[in-house]
């Protein structure tokens, strides 16, 4: 993906035909409306799969997390970068690492769009997450 690819407007269908082109170069630590998964910089996730619907697009990676990302708009790709600057929600799933996949060790960050403000809720169990999204930021970036 040599140089910036921006485009404006886009169905979920397009930005999956390009991710498909490119994902074995896409990968990087996940940020959501300006949130960390984790520490900065202190994962990386490998896309393995990208799936359209009519109004929102699904990403797998390699250790079975998924993405979705509804309405999104103006993505932007470069090297393995993947940007995504609006959407009117995002849902980041994964299960605990180090514990079987299995439906009790499965948590999610979803983050919503509503007029003017994003909300954010979570059913991470073990701490209390900060979750601080902002409007100002990236939808997602994966960096």
């Amino acid at each position: 993906m040599g140089g910036t690819v921006r485009r404006k407007t886009m169905t979920p269908h397009q930005v999956a035909l390009v991710l498909e082109e490119h994902k074995k170069v896409v990968r990087g630590s996940l940020r959501i409306f300006g949130d960390w998964f984790g520490r900065p910089h202190d994962n990386c996730h490998v896309l393995a799969t990208v799936v359209a619907d009519e109004d929102h697009l699904s990403l797998r990676f390699d250790r079975g997390e998924s993405l979705q990302i509804w309405a999104p708009s103006a993505p932007e790709f470069s090297a393995h970068r993947l940007g995504v600057r609006l959407a009117s929600r995002v849902r980041w799933e994964w299960f605990c690492y180090g514990r079987p996949h299995l439906p009790e060790n499965q948590y999610f960050l979803d983050y919503v769009v509503v007029a003017d403000r994003i909300n954010a809720t979570t059913n991470v169990d073990w701490y209390s997450p900060d979750l601080k999204p902002n409007s100002n930021e990236y939808a997602v970036i994966l960096d």
